[in-house]
Formats: C-alpha cells, structure tokens, sequence
C-alpha cells in the first residue's frame, strides 16, 4: 500500500503511529487484532521489536560497524540464537544482492546499497508489517525500482504487508491500495 500526498501532510506521522514509534492524541491503532495505541512502552517495544520492520528514508545506519552488524542490530537483545541470526542476516544480504559485502562500512556502500541494508535490517525479525518512510527518495529512478521490486516482491511471496509513503508516481502506480494524504487547511 502507498500513501501519498504533499510534503508535510503527515505520511511520516501516520507510519510512526502505525509503528507504535508515535502514540495518538485520539483514536485507536489496531495491530493484528490487538489496540496498541494505550500500550505502555515496556510492550510497545515488543510490539516494535517483534512485529514491525522500519525502513527509514536515511537508512540510520551506524557507521562504525560494517553491513552484517548494522543487518544484526534489532537481534542485540535476543542473544540466544546469534548463530541463528547471523545466518539469517548473511541470507538476507544475499536476497537483497550484497552477497559478500558483509564486512564493508555504511560509508562504502552506494546509496542503493545502504538502503538495501537498512531492508534487510528491517527483515530481520521477520516482521508481519514494513514500514517504509520514501525507501526510494534518496536513490536514482534505476536503483529506486529496482529496490520497489524487492518491496514488491517480499509482499507477494514473503506474505508482508508492505505500507510506504512515497512522492513515486511509479511507486503509487504498483500499489495495490492508495491512501492520500491532504494538507490540512490549517497548515495551509
């Protein structure tokens, strides 16, 4: 699903409150079944953690640790299965095309390629919900597309619901459901 409409109208805001990143000042937000919206944070993280992968417009990557560790980050407090989640992240690199880059900085890497990180990063729980804040906007149209496709691809056969805030027309054109955002007369 995309969301769109003009800079400012609140597509950021509405997938931070999707993402239990923000609360709601009124309504309710609704999660496989479950208000999520008066949780407090001790089982929003969960919810975060366990649910939802975000992937931000900057990437948010840290830069003093290479590609497989920055994929690793959400596993930190499960240190149970890191053998698991190793394997896990090497795969994912390999499904997203950084097949042997694992041990590369942030600062080597394409613009493509750290957005192909942050995917993977976001895959890495196996969430039931992405989050996607305009994955393509920092990227060139060829890169943008070819990282929609893996979007694109992770929903019809990884069985993710997939919702992005985009400006794309090409992006909003692929979806299979359009939500636009107005500017609200107020902040006109």
């Amino acid at each position: 699903m995309a969301v769109v409409g003009p800079s400012g109208c609140g597509k950021t805001t509405l997938l931070n409150l999707m993402g239990a990143l923000d609360k709601p000042t009124a309504g309710k937000i609704f999660l496989e079944e479950q208000d999520i919206s008066g949780l407090p944070e001790t089982n929003l993280y969960k919810i975060r953690r366990e649910k939802v992968g975000f992937i931000f417009q900057a990437f948010y990557l840290i830069p003093t640790l290479n590609v497989l560790q920055n994929v690793l980050i959400p596993t930190l407090p499960l240190k149970a299965k890191n053998k698991y989640y190793s394997d896990r992240a090497k795969e994912l690199l390999k499904i997203v095309g950084l097949d042997g880059k694992e041990k590369r900085r942030p600062g080597e890497l394409s613009g493509g390629e750290q957005q192909r990180v942050a995917i993977a990063r976001a895959l890495i729980l196996d969430p039931v919900l992405i989050l996607a804040d305009e994955p393509t906007g920092n990227l060139d149209p060829k890169t943008g597309q070819k990282i929609f496709t893996l979007l694109r691809e992770l929903n019809l056969t990884g069985k993710k619901t997939i919702i992005t805030a985009t400006h794309n027309q090409k992006i909003k054109e692929l979806c299979d459901r359009v939500i636009s955002l107005k500017d609200h007369p107020m902040n006109s």
